[in-house]
């Protein structure tokens, strides 16, 4: 299987934003906080709707190849419904995420979803090869 699903590029594309952004959990805050000036952005009417589409894709695919690197997590997509991570304890959806934190959601979004997925989560060392 694909374990990126084409995202990949996206998710380099947005990581070349800010070095901060290197996959690191603690990368997640600076996703946050990136999210936040966007959120701003499109209140003050600076951001096109093209952007915050842009912006939804590489925010998600960023969390989902932080959380794939960091834990193990593999893409899955079935027809007609968008893509998710399969993890050990169970199914995140990094895009309805990231629309959920530039719609003005929870401010540590993806921080938290991550450090309650790691909390729940075996390390990487744990799975099978």
């Amino acid at each position: 299987m694909n374990n990126n699903l084409d995202f990949l590029p996206y998710a380099e594309t947005l990581a070349q934003m800010d070095p901060a952004l290197n996959y690191s959990l603690a990368s997640l805050a600076v996703l946050d906080r990136l999210l936040a000036c966007l959120r701003q952005g499109i209140i003050e009417e600076q951001v096109s709707p093209d952007q915050m589409h842009r912006m939804v894709v590489g925010a998600g695919a960023y969390f989902a190849e932080t959380l794939r690197r960091n834990f193990g997590a593999e893409w899955r997509c079935l027809d007609g419904q968008e893509p998710w991570l399969h993890t050990l304890v169970g199914p995140k959806f990094p895009f309805q995420l990231a629309r959920q934190a530039i719609s003005g959601g929870d401010p540590d979004t993806f921080a938290t979803a991550a450090l309650t997925y790691g909390n729940a989560q075996p390390s990487r060392k744990e799975f099978p090869p």
